[in-house]
């Protein structure tokens, strides 16, 4: 039996930044919409990135940069979560047997 639990990347699936602009980033609201559902109905919500990986020295660092304005843009966006990790590694392609793409949302409707 698996947890009901769903990992979702932050940057680019969850939030839109152009020019790296990721205070304004705009919210895939379709998701957060159907994230917050799942969530509601039970399931665990951890959100991970990769953020940090160029800019930053280790993953430490990044947390220290991004965790807080990541937790803000959240909030702003009333997004349900359990955990934000900034423990993704940064790569070309993640190849994973359970992965949809963000195009694929409508997917999360068939769960409960």
């Amino acid at each position: 039996m698996y947890d009901k639990r769903i990992v979702c990347d932050f940057d680019d699936t969850l939030s839109f930044a152009e020019n790296r602009d990721f205070k304004n980033a705009k919210p895939n609201t379709n998701l957060i919409q159907e994230l917050n559902r799942l969530y509601d109905s039970g399931w665990t919500i951890d959100i991970f990135t990769a953020r940090g990986h160029l800019s930053c020295k280790d993953r430490k660092e990044a947390e220290d940069t991004y965790r807080n304005d990541i937790e803000e843009w959240l909030s702003n966006n009333n997004v349900y979560y359990s955990s934000l990790s900034f423990n993704k590694p940064l790569a070309v392609l993640y190849i994973d047997d359970k992965a949809i793409r963000q195009d694929e949302i409508h997917r999360l409707k068939e769960l409960n």
